[in-house]
């Protein structure tokens, strides 16, 4: 089929504004030429898995959206397909920027990462106009935007930084046994912060420094899983909790430790870390309720340390190996993760 010129439709890209004329019959697959991302929110049909009923769903509402019919997932429970994800979250940038009321709080994320970002503090931004507003439509409106963006940074995370490269070469990643820890640092919400540092391309013992301090956040989360604050007793409390960061610190810097002659898996490495934390008073009976979780940041920080050692060796030239780029780097990382306590 052809169309004439003046048959073709404008769609924006949601991410860069940028206004393309394509034809009726690409719609669903158009990609922005500047950004490779879908254009526009086109309504898609789906048809259930279940029933096979074909549902008409916007193509950003699809990851959401349940059968009109039957009221299954459209989209089986697991991980979403990437373009999915991208179209779920230009598909909320569009819908943000289409409102007059949010469109003049929130600047427009320039790229992936910083829409990353910009879905993090939407939710945010949107509950203080929110309070401003009184009850009716226009507030459930945005309301319901900011309930779509809380779990979209989760979900784009992943697709933000998909090469390893980033860290370090294919080869160098072999050899310091960082492809585990690669995509623990890309899903984790703090260790994707250690790329973001990553991607600037600074190089030398600041920049090193710089990468570094993503660590001292996941260490608090560690922290302050593992001691409660007793606000009775703030005199007290303070030195208990100065004494169980100093212990975290000793078990994690023996694992990484463990690391240096020889680089060994992530997976056993934070095997080893927790089992000597529950050998720990202040620890084991926070694995027994919060296990999942103090697993999630016990990787996140392994992973970082890890990458970082490698790269002080391959990209900062701290030392000629591992072993010799760990004292140079164990002072720093002490001083700030203890500042924590």
């Amino acid at each position: 089929m052809t169309f004439r010129m003046d048959e073709r439709i404008v769609e924006s890209c949601h991410l860069c504004n940028l206004k393309v004329r394509i034809q009726p019959d690409k719609v669903a697959s158009a990609r922005c030429p500047k950004c490779k991302g879908p254009l526009g929110d086109p309504k898609i049909d789906e048809p259930c898995p279940g029933c096979k009923a074909v549902n008409r769903v916007l193509r950003s509402r699809l990851a959401a959206a349940k059968c009109g019919k039957c009221k299954e997932k459209l989209i089986p429970e697991g991980p979403l397909p990437r373009d999915l994800v991208l179209a779920e979250a230009y598909g909320l940038i569009g819908a943000v920027y289409a409102d007059p009321l949010l469109s003049r709080r929130m600047g427009r994320p320039g790229d992936l990462v910083a829409a990353v970002d910009w879905a993090e503090e939407l939710p945010g931004s949107i509950a203080e106009l929110a309070a401003t507003m009184n009850l009716g439509d226009d507030r459930d409106r945005i309301a319901a935007l900011g309930a779509r963006a809380k779990a979209l940074p989760g979900k784009l995370r992943p697709y933000v930084f998909e090469d390893p490269s980033l860290v370090l070469e294919e080869a160098q990643l072999q050899a310091f046994m960082l492809g585990d820890a690669f995509e623990v640092l890309r899903h984790h919400p703090l260790g994707w912060r250690f790329l973001k540092q990553v991607r600037s391309g600074e190089t030398g013992s600041a920049a090193a420094k710089s990468e570094l301090a993503p660590s001292a956040e996941i260490f608090e989360r560690l922290l302050n899983r593992f001691h409660k604050t007793d606000w009775n007793d703030m005199a007290a409390d303070k030195a208990r909790r100065t004494e169980v960061a100093t212990a975290l610190f000793h078990e994690l810097s023996r694992v990484c430790e463990s690391w240096l002659p020889r680089p060994y898996k992530l997976p056993a490495m934070v095997k080893t870390a927790l089992a000597r934390l529950e050998e720990q008073p202040w620890a084991a009976p926070v694995l027994e309720t919060q296990r999942e979780a103090v697993v999630e940041d016990v990787q996140g920080f392994l992973a970082l340390i890890t990458a970082l050692i490698a790269r002080g060796v391959v990209v900062h030239e701290l030392g000629g190996n591992a072993a010799a780029v760990w004292p140079g780097l164990i002072t720093p990382l002490k001083s700030a993760l203890l500042a924590t306590a």
